[in-house]
């Protein structure tokens, strides 16, 4: 059989924050005239990857399925059967990404673009295979700033919270420039409570 999962990867990026967040994959098995066809069939998904006792049977009838970081899907194909699970992705999404793919078990299996997307091809062995796909944010910068007027003396914080798609940012670091402080800065962390002071 065949595991496939769902990793993110990125430094100083709040990935707990879309543990939950659903991709989309594709699954093919090769015909009798080795071209490789959208799998149909049932297949199980485990909504939490750490504890496979809970589980649901799903359907596809063209190879796509939705898997996220805190999930797995599992596949059980014969062995030998020959297999390609490609990382789809629409052009609509909201953050850009880096992907590679990670052969956790199994052998002679190799990952490659297929046109914008990264497939990973090989054959189910004797033993359960796993592939992982990782995905690395390509991330920006933000900045905020704070003007007081009328009151030069005035040395108090100001609280922001800064939210990520609706979800309160914390855990992440940030730099705080003193104005005319050429280029110096302090490095903090946003708290539990999200407080950015400034």
């Amino acid at each position: 059989g065949l595991y496939v999962s769902k990793e993110l990867d990125a430094e100083d990026f709040p990935k707990d924050i879309y543990a939950d967040s659903n991709f989309i994959f594709k699954i093919e098995t090769k015909n009798a005239e080795e071209k490789y066809i959208p799998y149909q069939g049932e297949y199980t998904y485990y909504p939490d990857k750490k504890n496979n006792k809970v589980s649901q049977i799903k359907y596809t009838s063209d190879g796509t399925f939705m898997n996220s970081p805190s999930s797995t899907v599992y596949f059980d194909l014969p062995k030998g059967e020959e297999v390609r699970v490609t990382e789809l992705f629409t052009g609509n999404e909201k953050y850009e990404y880096d992907v590679k793919a990670q052969v956790l078990k199994g052998t002679a299996w190799k990952s490659y673009q297929l046109g914008s997307d990264l497939a990973v091809s090989g054959s189910v062995g004797i033993d359960t295979e796993e592939v992982k796909f990782v995905n690395g944010f390509k991330t920006r910068s933000l900045k905020i700033s704070k003007t007081v007027e009328g009151n030069d003396g005035d040395t108090n914080d100001f609280i922001f919270n800064l939210l990520l798609d609706g979800k309160l940012l914390s855990g992440v670091d940030y730099k705080v420039y003193k104005t005319n402080s050429n280029g110096t800065f302090s490095r903090k962390t946003i708290p539990a409570d999200g407080s950015i002071l400034l």
